[in-house]
């Protein structure tokens, strides 16, 4: 399994394209394709699940304290709460780009704005990863035929987990009920990877808008 440690790339964020299978992805926060292999033990799929909300965590946690430098607070300030209080990323998100380009009036930096910005696109685009992954669940499909038919090397009549949408989530399934996403654990590993590179660089960020303050 990859390790944390392992995505750490200093001032370089998502350097190249990940190739699966046969289908490049232009950004590594754009839905990934279905998975050709399941896990052949569930805890490799839990853990998976895990590290994806772990780094989505630490992402908003970095958020917060980037947004609490933005408003003229300490790194770890009380204002960090404040960033928390909308209920939904969407909204957060909303108010730490308003300060953002509050700041940015103030304190001209283009290159600093513009990496600001590569990593608000970049989250933006993480959370709907994040999302049908905290969403669904982990499932033994190896019974069943859809994902035979999907998965080439899923292997019959052993354990064959990935994470799935749970039928009753109406908008993460096709026209005839089929789940429109599907995640094993290398593709999870993978994107928590490309999530770090999102904590890594707002360190990084942060720490430069506190040069710009003093």
């Amino acid at each position: 399994m990859v390790s944390i440690e392992f995505a750490a790339k200093p001032g370089r964020l998502f350097p190249g394209i990940c190739l699966f299978g046969e289908t490049d992805i232009a950004n590594p926060w754009d839905p990934l394709p279905y998975p050709e292999t399941a896990d052949g033990n569930q805890n490799q799929t839990y853990y998976g699940v895990g590290l994806i909300m772990t780094m989505w965590e630490s992402i908003e946690f970095e958020f917060a304290r980037l947004y609490s430098i933005l408003v003229g607070d300490e790194p770890d300030g009380v204002l960090m709460r404040e960033y928390g209080q909308p209920r939904i990323f969407r909204e957060r998100l909303k108010n730490l780009n308003d300060k953002a380009e509050i700041f940015f009036v103030t304190r001209c930096d283009q290159i600093l704005e513009g990496d600001y910005w590569r990593i608000a696109t970049a989250a933006k685009g993480f959370s709907s990863r994040r999302n049908e992954i905290a969403h669904g669940i982990v499932m033994n499909v190896s019974g069943i035929g859809y994902f035979q038919q999907r998965m080439p090397h899923l292997r019959k009549g052993e354990i064959q987990t990935i994470v799935v949408p749970p039928f009753q989530t109406l908008r993460f399934h096709d026209d005839v009920g089929m789940p429109l996403y599907a995640y094993n654990s290398e593709q999870m590993e993978w994107l928590a990877a490309q999530m770090f590179e999102v904590v890594n660089s707002t360190r990084n960020i942060r720490k430069r808008l506190v040069g710009l303050n003093s």
